[in-house]
């Protein structure tokens, strides 16, 4: 019956033979002749193709199974705990279905029914499936709307298009607690667009727009939907094997840093008396999810010494953790809460951002911290419950010495409010103090970030917590509250 149908299905054999027919006409014109394709007709049928080779049955078996061969390897690598959507049965169906559709021999449009089913599945339990899910939403109406061919018809197809595909939207909105501008991003709502004027020209002015060639709003709805689909299995195996795109996003962390420190960004140094409005921020997982994420934001008066107001937003997080790379999953979520913030309430524009990380103290000397007042324009703080031994690289005979160093600084501190500062990890500068908590055992290291020095960093947050405040202690609470409310069924 030949390798596509009358009307291509949406997989890898719709561009090879766009790819072919386009290469058939540019040849015709260089005035070498060469028959017109056969799979053009409408007839189902066995075909050659005229300038690439022929896909036989036997090359599209070869090819399915090397598409398997990702999923295999996780299957057989069992490289994921139990909580993580890579170990979901549906996980497993959807990239399965996925292959056989995607390089089968003869496949129809309504087999995309196959991997629709586990995604939806995946999208109900996983916030990180719910983008592709839109976007096969978009590839499965756009592609089985033209089987809906009788002219009474012909006036439901766009209509049932953009019903499903804003369903799944509310679907994806209110199970996740989303907004709906979160999913609909300018490229997606470019395709909506695209795929919906194509669905307008194919039913309507197919014979005014291709009056010659009747077969080319059909090819171009099939094209761009197997576009698409490509897009959708490249992101599934990458959330499969995150290596070469974890590395990619490293290396464009590593540029970024290098072009804030060629900019001289924030080279003056903001003062105590400047400050009036102090922002912490910090970022809890969900237990249900570990792919969505609380991202709370208190806001306070330092002179007054008093809790303003409080901003909280579920997020989709990644998962995501690189040693010394927490910029790559927090950073932007932290910008642009701060950014929403200051363009809805400009009042709680805090002079000072105070975050749950490191600062200058870092193996770069450009943490968390430093990349947030790079991308927002304030000063900030790093302000960490731990210790980051990896700033000191890999010398564990220096990191054993300067733990007993620092375990012995820590046990002679009172239980007061204090602070000590951390200058004795030679040859490294002075980027790092400790500070006690008042009544407590407890401790939190202080590295200022961008726009401010180590004494004034310091010395906010020795004067919050003499007000009783603890700014990512209250950040941090918040957020688990949150987050606790959320996951709890």
């Amino acid at each position: 019956r030949g390798l596509t149908h009358a009307y291509w299905a949406p997989n890898a054999w719709a561009i090879y033979n766009t790819v072919d027919l386009i290469l058939n006409k540019v040849i015709n014109r260089a005035g070498i002749s060469l028959p017109p394709p056969e799979y053009t007709t409408g007839l189902v049928q066995e075909y050659t193709h005229t300038v690439l080779p022929t896909i036989g049955m036997g090359s599209s078996v070869c090819l399915v199974l090397l598409s398997l061969l990702p999923l295999l390897s996780l299957i057989r690598l069992e490289r994921s705990s139990s909580s993580s959507p890579l170990s979901s049965p549906s996980f497993h169906l959807l990239l399965s279905s996925l292959s056989f559709f995607f390089f089968g021999y003869h496949v129809h449009e309504k087999a995309l029914l196959l991997p629709l089913i586990p995604l939806i599945i995946l999208s109900s339990q996983y916030a990180i499936f719910s983008p592709i899910l839109l976007d096969l939403t978009l590839v499965v109406s756009s592609s089985l709307a033209p089987l809906l061919f009788s002219t009474p018809e012909l006036p439901l197809r766009l209509g049932f298009m953009l019903f499903q595909f804003f369903l799944t939207l509310l679907f994806v909105c209110r199970i996740h607690h989303q907004i709906p501008s979160r999913y609909l991003t300018p490229s997606r709502v470019t395709v909506l667009a695209i795929l919906s004027l194509l669905e307008i020209v194919n039913s309507y002015l197919n014979k005014t727009v291709f009056p010659s060639s009747p077969f080319i709003s059909l090819l171009l709805i099939s094209l761009s939907n197997s576009l698409i689909l490509l897009s959708i299995f490249i992101r599934l195996i990458s959330l499969a094997f995150p290596f070469p795109m974890i590395q990619w996003k490293k290396w464009k962390c590593l540029r970024k840093e290098s072009l804030y420190r060629d900019g001289n960004l924030m080279s003056g140094r903001v003062k105590r008396e400047e400050i009036e409005i102090v922002a912490a921020v910090d970022i809890e997982v969900m237990r249900g999810d570990p792919t969505l994420a609380v991202i709370s934001a208190v806001f306070f008066d330092i002179n007054k010494g008093e809790k303003v107001d409080s901003v909280s937003q579920i997020i989709p997080y990644p998962q995501l953790y690189i040693p010394h790379f927490l910029a790559l999953s927090e950073e932007s979520h932290i910008s642009d809460l701060i950014d929403s913030v200051m363009k809805e309430r400009p009042e709680l524009r805090p002079h000072v951002i105070i975050c749950d990380g490191n600062g200058a103290f870092h193996p770069r000397r450009f943490g968390l911290a430093c990349h947030v007042g790079a991308s927002t324009g304030i000063p900030t703080i790093g302000m960490s419950k731990n210790m980051d031994w990896g700033v000191l690289g890999a010398d564990f005979n220096g990191r054993k010495m300067y733990g007993d160093r620092l375990k012995k600084l820590l046990s002679d501190m009172p239980h007061k409010l204090g602070w000590a500062p951390l200058d004795f990890f030679l040859p490294l500068p002075h980027t790092l103090n400790v500070i006690s908590y008042p009544h407590s055992t407890r401790h939190v290291f202080v590295s200022a970030g961008l726009g401010i020095s180590l004494d004034t960093s310091t010395e906010i947050v020795l004067e919050l917590m003499g007000k009783g405040i603890a700014p990512t202690h209250e950040a941090d609470n918040l957020a688990r509250r949150i987050a606790s409310q959320m996951s709890t069924p």
